[in-house]
This record gives structure tokens, sequence and C-alpha cells, in this order.
């Protein structure tokens, strides 16, 4: 009887390991997907000012290499770069070679890895996050079932102490 109830408690606990384990994956997976797109620090199309700039000439494109502050608005985010790397835009198309940038003009900014906390990260796309929820949400489980399952020192009363309890209480009350 006693090995029953040891082999159903170590089956137990090799399921609830497996579902932690489960469950601390998918927050690792959800956190590895959080730091990669953080890694990667796409920039956003922006209208903004540009100050004493130059052109590297490419084979398709201008690049714009500027230098001085540059303000770029997109939502609630508000940020100043310094110094950078962009590729200039003009209107929806490409800038042919034979325009120049000017003030006001649209930039596509690249990634420059000198400059990462200047930046603007995009969201983790939403359905990264169920990585996440469902991690937590197993681990939860897991939780709740340990407690319940193996009820832990502080919350079992072992059956002998119980009945010890009992009868003591009625035999003070038969006194």
């Amino acid at each position: 009887m006693r090995n029953k109830i040891l082999a159903k408690k170590a089956l137990f606990i090799i399921v609830e390991v497996f579902i932690l384990s489960i469950s601390i994956l998918l927050i690792f997976i959800f956190w590895n997907e959080y730091k990669d797109q953080q890694a990667k620090l796409k920039w956003p199309v922006a209208t903004a000012r540009i100050t004493n700039w130059k052109i590297r000439h490419g084979d398709k494109f201008h690049q714009v290499i500027y230098e001085g502050v540059l303000d770029i608005q997109s939502g609630s985010y508000l940020f100043n770069l310094r110094r950078g790397n962009a590729e200039w835009k003009k209107g929806i198309g490409w800038a042919p070679k034979k325009d120049d940038p000017k003030e006001g003009d649209s930039l596509i900014i690249r990634y420059n890895p000198a400059y990462p906390t200047e930046a603007v990260r995009e969201n983790v796309p939403s359905d990264k996050f169920i990585f996440l929820g469902l991690g937590i949400f197993l681990f939860v489980i897991a939780l709740i079932l340990s407690i319940i399952f193996l009820k832990p020192a502080a919350f079992r009363m072992n059956r002998h102490d119980r009945n010890k309890k009992i009868f003591k209480a009625n035999d003070s009350t038969i006194k």
C-alpha cells in the first residue's frame, strides 16, 4: 500500500517537473524572441529636418550620412539622433541620383550598431506573447497541482494525529 502511494507521488513529481520544464521553455522562447526583436532595432520612415548632411553615392540610391540633430516622431516616441546612416527617400518612391536631399525630405533610417540605444524599437508581435502566457499558465497550474497533490507539511495533518486530537477533545468533554 505504501509503495503504491510512493509510486503515485513519484509519478506526480515527474509529471510536475515535465510541466514546469515546458513552462520554463516557453517563457525562454518568448524571451529569446523578445530579445531578437529588440536587437533588430528597426527604424520608421520619418519626415525630419536634415542638418549637415553629405551624400554617399550607391549603385541605385543616395545614402545620406547625416550629422547634427534629427528629430523623429514615431507614435508617442520622440528621438534625437546625433549621427548615423540613412537612406534618403523622396515622396513615395526612391530618389533618383540626380535629385539632392533637402530639408524636410523623408528618410528611411537604417540601424546603426554604433548607436543602439537611439534606435526605435518595434513592438514585439502579439503572437510571441502566446509563449509567455502559455508558459506562465503552465507554471501556475503546476504550482496549484503541487499544493493540492503533494500537500506540503504546512497544509497536511497526519490522520493519526488528527484522530488523537479528536479523542482528546472527546475525553475532555466527557469528564
